[in-house]
């Protein structure tokens, strides 16, 4: 007889064939198993799509948040939405496919390690980590432009409605902010982030909300682990994570 578990996995990027085909093939130990999804699930929304509806079909319950590269608008998508507009068509598809989102109320695992509040976050970045000798988000920029960095969310990532990147991450936090603080207090809280943040297992303070990386500088964490044991508290979903056999593995 199998435990359910709580799962975590990020950074999926469906576009590549064999991620595809392992994903095709993700399948769950126990009826009752959890996955959240950190962010990164691919690119273009049919392809998007298409992991939700297959992982929805799956697992007992999806809880999802995006990544950046779920947020880009590109030209060949056939749904040319841009930043917020786009984020709430995503948040509207997996409400469709029964995937709770960050919009959504939070549900409590009460499996193995539990009970613990699941809190989706989105909350993007501030640019507040900076290369060393960057003063300001223009100094950290040109220090990456100089050594031929050019993240493609500067081209991709439209922060519409918002005037930029940085005020939409704010108004996300003072969001998350009052919703994370109405929770139990009792219950530790495991917030799925992308890149990963500072709330695993722990109530919210507004630095570790506010001080998520810049994309110059995003960390990088093993993901596709459980992410509630009796052990101790786990680590957050991460950053690339390697992907073998049926079942996602840390790199």
């Amino acid at each position: 007889m199998t435990t359910p578990r709580l799962l975590a996995l990020s950074d999926l990027h469906v576009a590549h064939p064999q991620n595809r085909e392992i994903v095709a093939g993700l399948s769950p130990d126990d009826d009752g198993d959890w996955l959240l999804l950190a962010g990164d699930v691919g690119e273009l929304y049919p392809d998007i799509e298409w992991a939700l509806r297959t992982l929805a079909g799956t697992f007992a319950t999806v809880v999802w948040t995006p990544g950046n590269h779920e947020l880009w608008t590109r030209r060949k998508d056939p749904v040319p939405l841009r930043g917020q507009a786009r984020y709430l068509a995503l948040v509207e598809l997996c409400r469709s496919l029964g995937i709770l989102t960050p919009e959504d109320p939070y549900p409590v695992w009460h499996g193995p390690g539990g009970p613990v509040t699941i809190a989706p976050v989105f909350l993007l970045y501030d640019y507040t980590f900076r290369p060393d000798g960057a003063l300001t988000k223009e100094d950290g920029l040109k220090l990456a432009y100089e050594k031929g960095i050019i993240c493609r969310d500067e081209a991709l990532l439209h922060p519409d409605p918002h005037a930029s990147v940085e005020d939409w991450c704010w108004a996300r936090i003072e969001a998350t902010e009052g919703r994370l603080a109405a929770q139990d207090p009792a219950l530790p809280i495991v917030s799925p982030a992308h890149p990963e943040g500072d709330l695993v297992r722990r109530r919210p303070v507004r630095g570790g909300l506010a001080r998520l990386p810049a994309r110059m500088a995003a960390p990088r964490r093993p993901a596709g682990r459980p992410v509630a044991d009796t052990a101790g508290a786990p680590d957050p979903p991460g950053h690339t994570p390697t992907l073998t056999g049926s079942e996602p593995r840390t790199s």
